[in-house]
């Protein structure tokens, strides 16, 4: 779950029980995933790479960008965002943005400090991808910092096609506390 949602929106396709409406630029930034891995999944999502050519996905694979929890490294993204302009962002995975400790607040504070408020200054909006820890129970792995600036956060679960999206954290009362999801071969 990720590629397959930001395909949907760069497409203007229905995602995720909304409506098609008009394709949206996504900045897709992967520290990752290698170019072909990106291929193969976008065929087992049905398209062939040459389908995406003409809509506003932008995929950057392992870029050469400075860490986002320094101020170069902010100040660079924040200039390659005025210049695409996406609607969206999603980092995957965010722990391979910085290169503070992961279990450490500084590291977060500053990735908050240097990436996230001139993003959010843009009115960007942002998707983090993460990972959980070996104990699932807490959340994602490393310093509960990570989390402190995030509007939504959903703890991801899946089994076979279904997928439950269990809510973590959530400013404001309009989060259900489940969405329940299935994968279909051929949407």
């Amino acid at each position: 779950l990720g590629l397959d949602i930001v395909v949907a929106l760069a497409r203007g396709e229905p995602v995720l029980g909304q409506p098609a409406g008009d394709p949206i630029t996504v900045m897709y930034i992967d520290m990752e995933n290698p170019q072909a891995e990106l291929a193969q999944r976008l065929r087992s999502l049905g398209y062939a790479p040459t389908e995406m050519v003409g809509y506003p996905l932008l995929y950057f694979s392992f870029p050469d960008l400075p860490p986002l929890d320094t101020a170069r490294g902010g100040s660079m993204l924040a200039l390659e965002v005025e210049r695409f302009d996406p609607q969206l962002i999603m980092f995957d995975s965010i722990s391979r943005f910085v290169e503070g400790k992961e279990d450490a607040a500084d590291t977060w504070q500053d990735f908050y400090a240097n990436t996230m408020v001139p993003l959010r200054r843009q009115n960007r909006t942002v998707l983090r991808l993460d990972h959980q820890g070996h104990d699932t129970s807490k959340g994602a792995r490393g310093s509960s910092a990570k989390r402190d600036d995030v509007d939504v956060a959903w703890i991801m679960k899946r089994k076979g096609n279904d997928i439950e999206l269990k809510l973590d954290k959530g400013r404001g009362m309009g989060h259900p506390d489940r969405i329940e999801l299935r994968r279909h071969v051929k949407p």
